[in-house]
């Protein structure tokens, strides 16, 4: 009859199965082993795995923000422009366009891209009001603190959505601080100054962005009359000159 002791005995736990062996010397040992990792256990063979933590390996955030539709979205306006489709016909395509245009639906247009409207009723007009605005220099007020600062960035903010979003171009947001922060000859004190920029952007917000544009030309040419160019080196070194020599050292340098 075989000795119990001597037999090797299967005896489940809270964690697992413990094989019970027998040494030499007649002393039991038993080693704890975790359910499922034995090779031969009929039970280990029932136990199905444990069920994985869908999106738990994850490592990029981006891939979270991803949505489809407004990537269909962004290609159907991409496929439906004619405007761009028009001028891409009058130049000649190689093969470095098709590609680009394979990838990125559009590639390089040959040209300045003025004739291109983008859907905007009024880009003729404020095309012809920027090119106004910008035969002149046009030195600035800082930005005012205080309520009437923080109207000027939102008032700058909004511009720039509007080009953003697609409802104006860029020469408008472009002109907007030369027609509110333009410096006047005779108004310098910071009351004047505030009343001055918060009047001009009451009219900006009016719609009277022409008339801010011709008042800022007319501003420039009493100013000195000096149109774009006209500074040439000899000019601004013998300024320079002057204003040393006469101890106005800070505006020279300015």
């Amino acid at each position: 009859m075989a000795d119990s002791n001597s037999n090797a005995t299967d005896t489940p736990t809270a964690h697992g199965v413990a094989d019970a062996t027998t040494d030499a010397d007649g002393t039991t040992q038993q080693s704890q082993q975790p359910a499922g990792e034995g090779g031969n256990d009929e039970e280990d063979e029932d136990t199905p795995p444990p069920l994985l933590e869908v999106g738990d390996d994850s490592d990029s955030d981006s891939e979270s923000d991803y949505d489809p539709d407004e990537d269909e979205d962004g290609r159907r306006e991409m496929e439906e422009d004619e405007e761009r489709d028009l001028d891409l016909m009058r130049q000649e395509e190689h093969e470095a366009d098709r590609r680009l245009i394979g990838v990125y639906g559009d590639t390089i247009h040959r040209n300045d891209g003025r004739h291109l409207r983008g859907g905007i009723a009024d880009d003729a007009a404020m095309q012809m009001l920027y090119d106004k605005v910008v035969s002149y220099p046009h030195p600035l007020y800082s930005p005012p603190k205080g309520k009437i600062g923080n109207d000027f960035l939102t008032l700058f903010s909004r511009e720039l959505r509007m080009v953003r979003e697609r409802d104006s171009n860029s020469e408008r947001a472009m002109m907007f601080q030369a027609c509110i922060l333009r410096r006047e000859a005779n108004i310098v004190k910071a009351k004047e100054i505030r009343r001055r920029i918060k009047r001009r952007m009451e009219l900006w917000q009016d719609g009277k962005v022409a008339e801010l544009a011709e008042d800022v030309v007319n501003t420039a040419r009493r100013g000195g009359g000096r149109g774009k160019g006209t500074d040439d080196d000899d000019s601004i070194a013998c300024n320079y000159h002057s204003m040393v020599c006469d101890g106005k050292l800070r505006p020279a340098v300015r």
